[in-house]
């Protein structure tokens, strides 16, 4: 399954439900998507940070700022476009593991820099204290509002 969602309007949220539970992946996690065959749709592999902690009962949750040709042609996405994945790449989830300390977590995120940073919040919340500060241009570009 496949679905696009606007969030803002710059932002959207592309949502993928995996038919291949052999996917692992971390929080903070980034694929290379690429959408074969689909008109209007550049073929070419582009990299985008999973938003979401993993969980088989969810699809993976990308945020992406529509900002050149490739983002801003996201949203022309329909339903059953096949997309591809290559991945997952990256390494915040096993850096973490490895920090032994108590300290809290502090991420900076700016835009969609946030989305690798919630699913790391998420993933790590009941373990460590997490300072998440995020900044966008404008107040209609804050689409999150997570309090604990």
């Amino acid at each position: 399954m496949f679905d696009t969602v606007s969030i803002s309007p710059t932002v959207i949220q592309v949502q993928i439900k995996l038919t291949n539970n052999d996917v692992i992946y971390q929080a903070g996690d980034y694929f290379f998507l690429s959408f074969e065959g689909v008109n209007g749709i550049s073929s070419e592999p582009h990299p985008f940070s999973v938003t979401n902690i993993p969980n088989i009962d969810h699809p993976i949750v990308f945020t992406i700022r529509k900002l050149g040709d490739f983002t801003q042609s996201l949203s022309t996405l329909k339903r059953g476009d096949k997309v591809l994945l290559e991945g997952p790449f990256g390494q915040f989830s096993s850096i973490i593991e490895q920090d032994k300390s108590q300290a809290p977590l502090i991420m900076i995120g700016m835009g969609t820099g946030i989305a690798p940073l919630l699913g790391l919040a998420q993933q790590y919340i009941k373990r460590r204290k997490i300072r998440v500060i995020w900044t966008t241009k404008n107040n209609f570009e804050q689409y999150i509002d997570y309090q604990s």
